[in-house]
């Protein structure tokens, strides 16, 4: 038998003043390794038991889905006969340039250069917002497959979510 602090959760070790301490076999779950599927929680008396992991599947697939999203909303932006980084730094140099309101020499993820009007900046400003909104709302027709599946575990979200792209 070994102590078992029922206030503190934990092998008995420092008491303080109205700790409940209880005795549990040395067989008892908490002294051992919590099997594969399960985990620790407690009863209503604070005694330590062990309870099936129970996964949300619709939860995982729709962040799986969030990162994808996200991953597609960062991509680099094809415009003009260029391609553009579209990462926060990136877009903040591209908003203080149409802020400027100057034709600049921009520099393009091939390392090549291309002349930038404030009228260019503003139309891939304007693409990528288009682009961002056109993701979200893909991004919620694969949600609500996720949410409507019987079996969300087996859905392939980056397919699925590929599948609204086309």
């Amino acid at each position: 038998m070994k102590k078992y602090n029922k206030t503190q959760r934990c092998q008995g070790g420092l008491v303080y003043e109205g700790d409940k301490i209880v005795q549990l076999p040395d067989n008892h779950i908490f002294w051992n390794r919590v099997p594969k599927g399960k985990k620790l929680s407690y009863d209503e008396n604070d005694l330590p038991i062990l309870v099936d992991i129970i996964i949300d599947y619709k939860a995982l697939k729709w962040n799986e889905t969030k990162v994808i999203r996200e991953q597609k909303r960062l991509a680099d932006l094809e415009y003009g006969g260029g391609v553009f980084q579209m990462d926060s730094l990136s877009r903040e140099n591209l908003q203080d340039q149409l802020s400027a309101g100057l034709t600049t020499q921009w520099r393009l993820t091939d390392n090549t250069v291309l002349e930038l009007t404030p009228e260019d900046v503003q139309a891939i400003l304007t693409a990528y917002a288009e682009r961002k909104l056109f993701l979200y709302s893909k991004s919620w027709e694969v949600e609500a497959e996720i949410n409507g599946s019987e079996n969300p575990s087996e859905l392939d979200v980056a397919q699925l979510f590929e599948s609204k792209l086309s």
